[in-house]
């Protein structure tokens, strides 16, 4: 066997072994040691949803002049896709965990639950556990910087650059 193999397995292998448990109100869940592509893909639709059920709430509030109808009809649309979102992340959830650890999610999903979990922190837990199962960062990276810095002194150099002259407006 190459290197190359032998170093992805043995990669995979340390994985597996880790402790990869985690206590969310007083439940212990496992994150699975990978996921396939595809629970990404799913969390990704889960976003699009998302933001189609956060449009069509907009559209509520443009409404000029069609009527009640028209506002309920994109209330609906709202809440069904809504649900549809909430949907797929409790699947991303339940895909990122080890099987052995489905029943406390049930519990903290029950509709008596001590603590229901809203639908921000239901998005928290599968953005980490699908980070932590598949190794890669679900969220925006850090902005770089601040802007454009001033220094101690303004240049003197000549620019290369032509300078615009601005032009009369008609």
């Amino acid at each position: 066997m190459d290197d190359f193999a032998a170093r992805f397995n043995e990669r995979k292998a340390a994985r597996r072994q880790e402790d990869r448990s985690f206590v969310i109100l007083g439940e212990t869940l496992t994150v699975r040691a990978a996921v396939s592509s595809d629970v990404g893909f799913q969390f990704q639709e889960a976003l699009a949803l998302n933001l189609e059920a956060s449009n069509a709430l907009a559209n509520i509030a443009n409404v000029n002049g069609g009527g009640n109808e028209e506002a309920v009809a994109f209330l609906r649309e709202s809440q069904d896709k809504q649900r549809k979102y909430i949907a797929l992340l409790e699947e991303t959830i339940v895909d990122c965990l080890e099987p052995g650890t489905h029943e406390a999610w049930l519990r903290l999903r029950a509709k008596d639950a001590a603590d229901p979990l809203s639908s921000d922190e239901i998005f928290e837990i599968a953005e980490y556990l699908l980070g932590r199962a598949s190794e890669v960062p679900t969220s925006a990276p850090a902005d770089s910087s601040a802007g454009r810095t001033e220094t101690a002194k303004p240049s003197k150099a000549k620019s290369s650059s032509r300078a615009m002259t601005p032009t009369p407006s008609p």
